[in-house]
């Protein structure tokens, strides 16, 4: 495969250890890592197939962390100076995880697929045990018509956005800038208010005009 460092072709970054994690992937893969990044040996990486292109900007940092990608075309690009664990699933064909500058996760298990995407702006905070995915990994027919109903959708994230503990976030999701979901919430659907709060299973809003802060 071919290894991008910076912007100078190199047989690999002087890290052995990302060598070994990075060095059986078929050929006809892109991966680009800039030579700051930290990779924990805690990271576990499974390509397969080929197409994929795999970026990870300056200062990142993946520790308990899984990466899966498998079938062909499929893009992983985590953007600059965020800290990402948990497991990142891309499957199928041209299926798609971006995940946006300064971003943490504690504990996200991301699951793109069926071609689709998932988009996570800049400066968003994720908890731990945390569901995000673009289908429902099965198709659900109708008897009647013989025709797919669950068909699979993209997922976007915007900027500062904090989920908290065990949130599930599904297919077809929108969450506006600056919001807040509550612990062991559902995310089903399109999100219209930014800045505001919502919880609970139903999804409700609980309350708008607010703003959080990474101290404490």
């Amino acid at each position: 495969s071919e290894c991008l460092v910076g912007s100078e072709m190199c047989i690999r970054d002087s890290n052995i250890f990302m060598e070994n994690i990075f060095s059986e992937f078929e050929s006809g893969n892109e991966i680009y890592i800039h030579p700051s990044v930290l990779i924990d040996k805690s990271v576990k990486v499974n390509v397969q197939g080929s197409g994929h292109k795999i970026t990870i900007d300056e200062g990142v940092v993946l520790r308990n962390l899984r990466i899966n990608i498998i079938g062909e075309n499929n893009t992983l690009h985590i953007k600059k100076k965020s800290n990402i664990r948990g497991c990142i699933d891309i499957r199928q064909n041209s299926s798609k995880l971006i995940i946006g500058s300064g971003t943490t996760t504690a504990g996200v298990h991301f699951f793109a697929m069926e071609g689709k995407s998932i988009t996570i702006g800049d400066d968003c905070m994720f908890s731990s045990s945390i569901y995000i995915r673009t289908s429902d990994e099965h198709p659900i027919i109708d008897i009647e018509s013989g025709e797919r109903i669950n068909h699979a959708k993209d997922i976007v994230i915007s900027d500062h956005v904090w989920v908290g503990e065990g949130v599930t976030i599904n297919k077809g999701s929108v969450i506006p800038y600056g919001c807040i979901i509550g612990t062991k919430s559902l995310v089903g659907k399109k999100l219209s208010r930014p800045s505001s709060s919502y919880a609970g299973i139903p999804l409700r809003l609980i309350r708008e005009g607010v703003r959080w802060e990474r101290k404490l």
